[in-house]
């Protein structure tokens, strides 16, 4: 509750937000529940480092219907703000910020922007603005009008924070940043017990979800030890794989199911984190078996980039 609390807090002081966290924590889930509980129409649009102007504003493009010939096109959030819809805007620091929202800076600070753009019309070409309240240009404006409702909000990976664009004061200064944090050991054990519940029972899948439980809600002992706190979407994604896995093998043994699914889903997260490798093997060793550990630790190197002197 803590977060949504604050995330609502500021979208109500005006703010627009940003939902920090671990992988897995459940940003954009709690970004969609925000704007559907206060029953606030949304489009969600994934952030990335080839954005420029263009994606986010718009830009002039080829018109089919006017015989080729070039017309603005608006871009996601102009997009958004002309169908009277709020934005996800999900993993925006992929983003080059500066370079993506360029007069949008203007026009979060609660300012009219004018574009540097002309819109086809009846009688020719229009300017472009984005205004805040319509009616506050003249005829030959084409006006994109915000509603007073109108917010964004964003979700960054904090495992992403270090590798991926900055984000810039002139950005920051403008939003809100609630951090999600990754639930406490009984909360994070409860999750993986109910979504194991929706699964077909057995022997065998109970004991890939106590394997889970002990590597990822465990305050001690666990992946949180290491400080690689990873969210609950991860292990409820590898308990399915697990179920489906059973289902299409008819059994199997525990410690190579469980390597398979570390294997498939964890292992990604440690991209270019050398630094883990080895922790992280020693972590993991109890529960994936010693017939396991040489595959799993040469897939775990491809991943971390670790090179053994």
């Amino acid at each position: 509750e803590r977060p949504a609390r604050r995330a609502l807090a500021a979208l109500q002081a005006g703010m627009h937000v940003v939902l920090t966290g671990a992988p897995g924590t459940g940003k954009t889930s709690l970004a969609k529940v925000l704007f559907d509980r206060v029953g606030l129409p949304y489009t969600i649009a994934p952030a990335t480092d080839q954005w420029t102007t263009f994606e986010t504003i718009g830009g002039y493009f080829p018109q089919p219907d006017a015989g080729e010939s070039l017309d603005f096109m608006p871009g996601v959030v102009v997009s958004a703000i002309e169908e009277g819809r709020c934005l996800v805007i999900d993993e925006l620091n992929r983003a080059d910020i500066d370079k993506a929202f360029g007069e949008l800076f203007t026009l979060l600070s609660g300012s009219p922007v004018a574009l540097p753009y002309r819109k086809r019309s009846d009688g020719g070409f229009k300017k472009l603005r984005i205004v805040w309240e319509a009616g506050t240009s003249g005829d030959d404006v084409h006006e994109y009008v915000v509603p007073t409702w109108w917010r964004i909000i964003g979700t960054m990976n904090d495992a992403d924070k270090a590798s991926l664009k900055r984000l810039s004061l002139a950005f920051v200064r403008r939003f809100a940043f609630v951090p999600l944090e990754v639930p406490g050991a009984a909360d994070y054990e409860a999750i993986i017990a109910e979504g194991s519940a929706e699964l077909p029972d057995g022997e065998l899948l109970r004991a890939v979800r106590d394997a889970l439980i002990a590597l990822f809600a465990a305050d001690a002992g666990g992946l949180k030890s290491i400080g690689f706190p990873i969210g609950p979407a991860i292990p409820l994604a590898m308990l399915r794989h697990a179920a489906a896995q059973i289902a299409l093998t008819g059994g199997g043994d525990a410690q190579v199911l469980v390597s398979e699914v570390l294997t498939l889903y964890l292992v990604p997260q440690l991209q270019g984190r050398p630094d883990l490798h080895t922790k992280i093997l020693s972590l993991l060793q109890p529960h994936i078996g010693a017939g396991e550990t040489d595959a799993f630790a040469h897939n775990l190197a491809v991943w971390t980039g670790f090179a053994q002197q």
